[in-house]
């Protein structure tokens, strides 16, 4: 199957971890059957994912730079990760489907801000729905009016951020709009490190593999009174009772993860058959779907829980984690690896002794002004 071809290859040439290496597999897959394949008329496979990490160490670009090399590859269209409105909608002219691969999910989330960008953020969330056409008047920089018009437009996204980044910059009012809980968040666990990372060389049987899923097409039917139906209703009903005792906030990322399961279960279904026509979904298609939308809501319930945290809770917490991972460790190191304004550090770090969940330990005896080890509760 793909996604197991895809991460076993990947885990040869990155340290990235695995749970990326698998987003990234997704993310092919989605890009790779684009509007080929419906599931009842109405549900198409495109995926928004987000691969949230520490920066650097975790290999959020490099997973994210594979899928791109590998769809680039095999013939799949792909954005680039920067851009103005009018140069979007004039790739999207070209090519109505593709995939973006943004190696900073906040850089281009900021772009999406600046007073050039009006309207763009709204416009992706209106693309995620893939309607039929796609039509819009702008005026370019010289003032000239020009009109937009994508046919059967698909965007398949994979994107990286640090975690931090997402909870200095991620109100609660941004998570309960329509834009961001489009987006499935993808939590890494780390993996032994390469000191000298691997050659890149993409397997032949690799790219022929997603150009054969490329070729899937047809529309899935999932019939009231069949297995696959009777599967995801026994999934969608627990889902909405978990769905209910968890925050508020989530409401909008659950609604759609709803039909996320359906679109991965889609894509599921693609990579067992490649190069057919499909017309009906196995009850294990739609049981990995179904793990996959409950693991990102996991995911988001993570996200949510640290967004809700006032600034100071979050710059405490911060240090903390800091702390656990370099027992031992000086002012001086903590400052260099966060940077805050120093009275904010100062204030948080205070608090953390206090409540006894950070230490001291100065050594005496040394030569000048002695430098203070900061280590965890009791691991001293």
């Amino acid at each position: 199957m793909f996604i197991t071809d895809y991460v076993n290859w990947a885990k040869t040439v990155t340290d990235a971890p695995e749970e990326f290496l698998e987003a990234g597999a997704l993310s092919c897959l989605s890009a790779a059957v684009g509007r080929n394949i419906q599931l009842n008329n109405r549900i198409h496979a495109n995926l928004w994912l987000v691969l949230l990490g520490e920066s650097s160490i975790a290999r959020k670009s490099t997973a994210v730079g594979l899928a791109r090399t590998l769809c680039e590859q095999a013939g799949i269209p792909t954005f680039p990760d920067r851009i103005t409105p009018e140069s979007f909608y004039e790739s999207l002219a070209i090519n109505s489907q593709g995939l973006f691969a943004l190696g900073e999910l906040g850089g281009w989330l900021g772009s999406l801000a600046r007073n050039y960008a009006t309207g763009l953020k709204q416009d992706m969330a209106e693309l995620y729905d893939c309607p039929n056409e796609f039509r819009r008047i702008r005026k370019d920089t010289k003032g000239r009016v020009k009109e937009f018009r994508i046919k059967r437009p698909y965007i398949t996204i994979i994107s990286a951020s640090t975690s931090e980044w997402f909870e200095d910059n991620i109100s609660e009012s941004d998570t309960g709009g329509g834009f961001l809980p489009r987006f499935n968040y993808v939590i890494g666990t780390s993996r032994e490190p390469y000191p000298i990372p691997p050659k890149l060389i993409i397997p032949d049987d690799l790219i022929n593999e997603i150009k054969n899923i490329s070729k899937c097409s047809g529309n899935i039917t999932m019939d009231k009174g069949s297995l696959a139906y009777d599967t995801y209703t026994s999934w969608f009903n627990d889902f909405r009772l978990k769905a209910k005792t968890a925050n508020k906030t989530l409401i909008p990322f659950a609604v759609r993860l709803e039909t996320v399961a359906l679109k991965i279960s889609v894509l599921i279904e693609a990579q067992s058959k490649p190069a057919e026509v499909l017309t009906t979904i196995s009850t294990e298609s739609v049981t990995i779907g179904c793990n996959y939308a409950s693991k990102f809501f996991d995911n988001a319930c993570l996200v949510i829980e640290k967004l809700s945290y006032s600034s100071f809770e979050r710059l405490c917490q911060r240090l903390y984690d800091f702390i656990t991972k370099k027992p031992g460790c000086t002012q001086r190191d903590i400052l260099r690896a966060i940077c805050v304004p120093k009275g904010a550090f100062l204030d948080s770090l205070s608090y953390l002794i206090e409540s006894g969940r950070v230490n001291t330990k100065t050594p005496s005896g040394s030569r000048g002004r002695p430098t203070t080890y900061f280590y965890p509760e009791e691991d001293r």
